[in-house]
């Protein structure tokens, strides 16, 4: 990648082959392809040979410009990322790292731009969200203070984060910036995503009326500009407020006109979450067969993209499931792993609806003993979004729970320490 003078591409291999023979290179094997790294020590020791050599930058700018290549790359016709970009991405993220943190380094605002860009929305699809934060203020220090294309998708980036990690104030200035930014361009399609964004900051803050009428303001814009993409995004946030609301017929309205547009073009992750949503709604209602299947397809498509933030509430929700259907292990289990999957993202509190769901687990606890609630709790923590969802698509199986010993009215945990 950053080798300078000129080499016979056929003397690579047989120089990795003999690296590795040696011990300074390891060879790790997947199902999809093979790998080299340096073991650690010899990778510092090679950097401060790289360093005293005076080809550092040199070499440094070679590798950003080969990483930046990578991280742009989209499979031809989708807007968004599709999941092999994503994979792509995530098997060189370490890499497009140490690229983009050279160029702030150095001073390469341009290149730094242009990286950021390119890991966009796989930050903020697989979830890290605090990385991604840092970095996109880091471009935003570098950047002048003219309003340029750029410069307005970091602050829109930045403020989505900010929301999304419940740094409500921060994340309100950056999208009231970018919106300024959007109408001094002319870009009515990024004007609208920083009103959503405001929208979406005011729907977590539990502010649903100011939230309805940022998301009004989108509207306007939308019905100059309509695109299918803008309104399945837009049904999908007027739904998500009736939801909030208690409003579930008109929750449900909006988020069958969301799926109806986001399935009707090209695949994008976020149709897993107003499946998600679709999914909850048939739950409060009652129906957990449907409720079952349209979280299972949600589940899928997220897991297909590793969308970590949105497999949080879609765990969370089939946690509710298997309450309903009688399975508190299975439920405590389903619950811890949105509780680890929400610590690993750095998401907000008050974006998930803390109160209802602490009232649930509290429901999974006086169910079950404490050590069997424990047991299961950390089971969910352990999984990864791709072991948790495994787990999530097998069957579950409706358990009865047992009765209280007749004239006894303890609860299994207070059984349990009179047993010991």
């Amino acid at each position: 990648v950053c080798r300078l003078d000129d080499m016979d591409p056929a003397d690579v291999g047989q120089t990795v082959i003999e690296l590795v023979e040696a011990s300074l290179v390891v060879r790790e094997a997947t199902a999809a392809r093979t790998r080299y790294a340096f073991l650690s020590p010899i990778c510092e020791f090679a950097w401060r040979k790289l360093k005293a050599s005076g080809e550092e930058d040199a070499t440094s700018r070679a590798h950003a410009t080969h990483y930046l290549a990578v991280v742009a790359k989209r499979t031809p016709g989708p807007v968004h990322a599709s999941p092999e970009d994503l994979d792509r991405i995530a098997a060189e993220h370490d890499n497009a790292l140490s690229a983009i943190r050279w160029t702030e380094r150095a001073g390469d605002a341009a290149m730094a731009l242009r990286l950021a860009l390119g890991l966009l929305e796989y930050w903020r699809v697989r979830g890290l969200l605090c990385i991604g934060l840092w970095h996109l203020e880091m471009v935003l220090s570098m950047l002048g203070p003219e309003p340029t294309r750029g410069r307005m998708v970091m602050m829109l980036g930045a403020a989505d984060y900010g929301q999304l990690v419940g740094d409500y104030e921060v994340a309100a200035a950056r999208a009231h910036e970018a919106a300024e930014c959007c109408r001094q361009l002319g870009d009515p399609i990024a004007w609208r995503a920083a009103l959503a964004i405001l929208g979406d900051i005011s729907l977590a803050r539990g502010e649903l009326a100011q939230a309805r009428s940022w998301y009004e303001q989108a509207r306007v814009i939308l019905e100059s500009t309509p695109d299918p993409l803008g309104l399945g995004f837009w049904n999908a946030n007027v739904g998500a407020i009736a939801l909030r609301e208690g409003s579930i017929d008109e929750a449900e309205m909006h988020l069958e006109k969301a799926r109806e547009y986001l399935g009707a073009g090209q695949p994008i992750w976020y149709l897993g979450r107003v499946l998600g949503q679709l999914g909850a709604i048939a739950l409060r209602k009652g129906r957990l067969a449907r409720a079952e299947t349209t979280l299972r397809e949600a589940l899928a498509n997220l897991t297909l993209y590793g969308a970590s933030v949105e497999a949080v509430e879609c765990f969370d929700e089939l946690g509710r499931l298997a309450l309903e259907q009688r399975d508190p292990t299975r439920a405590a289990t389903l619950f811890g792993a949105a509780s680890a999957l929400r610590d690993a993202t750095g998401l907000g509190n008050d974006r998930l609806g803390q109160t209802d769901l602490a009232e649930a687990i509290e429901h999974v606890r006086e169910r079950l003993s404490e050590s069997a609630f424990a047991s299961a709790w950390v089971e969910g923590r352990a999984f990864s979004l791709l072991d948790a969802a495994v787990f999530a698509s097998k069957r579950a199986v409706a358990h009865i729970a047992p009765s209280p010993p007749p004239g006894s009215e303890l609860t299994p945990r207070e059984r349990e320490v009179a047993r010991l």
